[in-house]
């Protein structure tokens, strides 16, 4: 036997739990009002067919179908269903919704065949009404409950399908409870008039699943809708509704008891206790509400202010340390810049001094040992120079000023070509936008793509390098772009990282240390950066400076050969 999970989002929340458990109470509460209506009849017990002697018995067509619809109700909540039980199910729901159907087609156009006597035998005259035969108002409830079980059992996934079977459940509560009403006031509806009226015992089981219906449709639907959650609105509406609707309803059995009242007195002084306690029982519950409303909001308040006031510590001790942190990298910037270079300085001073004045002694072998030993302290100089430009750029606030970022890339070409001057490259200069940054900074970086570029096209006899803009959604992306050495895509996580290098220092000479230092400055403008290239073909280097711009048309270009 196949088992269907039927798990719809609602029955597993808070709310759709309680709603169910109110679902499963409120359709066994029917069911046993059905199944006491049988026994009354089958055993003459009038208290349980018809409550007071002077009532109608409730039919055993209406019993009938109040016991199938309360299993039906039962059977729809559950979670894991059979085929067969599905199969079930509907058929109950075909079922009522024909009989249902059928019987008010009989009542309405009189037809012969007379299905209630067939099938249950019984049937009587009492005071001139049809005993045994469901009244045409029941029939419209039943009709309307089954109408809107199959509703939601066929169109399970519609939102509209479940408004529907609410809507349905509604209309049969509110028959049943205006049925239920007329009792209790000692006006049965339709007493004495040509239409059959309803037993007080199908009036309580229309109530009852008519909100069964509702709950079982989960708390989606109107007016569940209106009634669950911890909302200001739903906790009124549960708090007062019963309570007013209570509180009129005593009112007007007051008046019933004291309509034929010969002193007016009485009757004034019950109506102004009456609406007395209705004043005190709203204001009451609406302070409660409210009251109760504000206090939960305080405690949140509180518990927000705690939770603000452990992060503004958090964050003081955060930038405590930084300061400390900031102050250590100060000093050792400082213990670079002498207490490191200096003996660089004197290596180097005195490796020349041997060079010059004492080459003829060394030998071949001993100079070629003294150039190294020099090479390697300028590197090391080097090496200590760029460590001490990645720190101060990290630090220090940016003097943001408007600037011509071509102009300054012209610059520094022009001084890229006089310190080579043999090279023969070919250099694009686009006249961009002007720029909103701090133009040290920047010039910083733009001299590290560009010297990039020049260094490694230079295994390139005819190399070509540029510099460019484009307009990408609203933003200005500059770009440095060259055909040179190239890098595998794969290693592109590795270029901005310090002393991060993808070709050995013998092919192209630098300390792996301006990639990090142009990144540090791009982020630290708000902006991106980011490269594509491939190898042998050239790279090219994207950046933003973390300004928004409209569309610019044009991109201008002034060319610059090097020869």
């Amino acid at each position: 036997m196949v088992e269907i999970l039927v798990v719809e989002s609602w029955k597993s929340s808070p709310s759709g739990v309680c709603i169910i458990r109110y679902a499963r109470v409120l359709s066994t509460l029917s069911g046993v009002i059905g199944m006491l209506g049988i026994i009354g009849i089958a055993a003459g017990i009038d208290v349980l067919a018809r409550v007071k002697p002077e009532y109608l018995p409730i039919a055993p067509s209406s019993s009938t179908m109040i016991i199938v619809l309360s299993f039906l109700v039962l059977g729809a909540l559950q979670s894991r269903q059979t085929r067969l039980i599905r199969a079930c199910l509907l058929l109950g729901t075909c079922f009522v919704v024909l009989v249902s159907a059928w019987l008010a087609l009989t009542y309405f156009l009189h037809l012969s065949f007379d299905l209630e006597r067939n099938l249950f035998g019984y049937s009587r005259l009492e005071s001139g009404i049809q005993v045994g035969h469901m009244s045409p108002v029941a029939g419209g409830g039943f009709l309307a409950l089954g109408l809107g079980l199959l509703a939601s059992m066929i169109l399970r996934d519609r939102q509209w399908a479940a408004q529907s079977s609410a809507l349905m459940g509604v209309g049969a509560f509110l028959v049943g409870l205006v049925g239920t009403l007329g009792y209790g006031f000692g006006s049965p509806l339709l007493y004495g008039s040509a239409t059959r009226p309803i037993a007080l015992i199908a009036t309580m089981a229309l109530t009852l699943l008519g909100l069964s219906v509702i709950c079982a449709n989960g708390p989606g639907p109107w007016p569940a809708s209106a009634f669950v959650g911890e909302s200001v609105k739903a906790r009124m509406l549960r708090s007062f509704l019963p309570i007013a609707t209570s509180v009129i309803l005593a009112i007007c059995w007051v008046f019933r008891l004291t309509e034929d009242s010969s002193n007016p007195a009485i009757v004034a002084s019950v109506i102004a206790l009456a609406s007395s306690g209705i004043i005190v029982l709203v204001v009451s519950k609406v302070a409660e509400v409210i009251g109760g409303e504000i206090d939960r909001s305080n405690s949140e308040l509180n518990a927000s202010k705690q939770s603000l006031m452990a992060l503004n510590e958090q964050l003081r001790r955060s930038s405590n340390e930084l300061s400390t942190v900031n102050q250590e990298l100060e000093a050792f910037s400082y213990s670079v810049s002498h207490d490191l270079r200096a003996p660089l300085t004197i290596i180097d001073g005195y490796a020349s001094i041997l060079s010059n004045d004492y080459a003829s002694k060394l030998g071949e072998k001993g100079s070629s040992y003294l150039a190294e030993l020099r090479a390697s302290a300028q590197r090391m100089d080097g090496l200590i120079e760029d460590l001490l430009q990645l720190s101060r750029v990290s630090k220090g606030e940016i003097q943001v000023q408007e600037f011509d970022l071509s102009e300054m890339a012209r610059t520094i070409v022009e001084r890229l070509k006089m310190g080579n001057p043999a090279r023969h490259v070919n250099i694009i200069v686009a006249s961009s936008p002007p720029a909103r940054a701090d133009p040290k900074l920047v010039e910083i970086a733009l001299e590290n793509l560009l010297n990039n570029a020049w260094k490694f096209t230079s295994k390139k006899t005819e190399a070509r390098i540029e510099f460019g803009w484009m307009s990408d959604g609203g933003r200005t992306v500059y770009f440095v772009k060259d055909d040179g050495a190239g890098f595998e895509m794969k290693h592109m996580d590795r270029l901005f990282g310090a002393f991060q290098r993808l070709h050995t220092a013998s092919e192209f000479p630098g300390t792996g240390i301006g990639l990090a230092t142009v990144r540090r400055i791009i982020t630290r403008h708000g902006g991106e950066i980011w490269a594509e290239g491939e190898v042998d073909k050239g790279a090219t280097f994207y950046f933003t400076l973390g300004e928004t711009r409209p569309e610019i048309a044009g991109n201008q270009s002034d060319t610059m050969s090097s020869t």
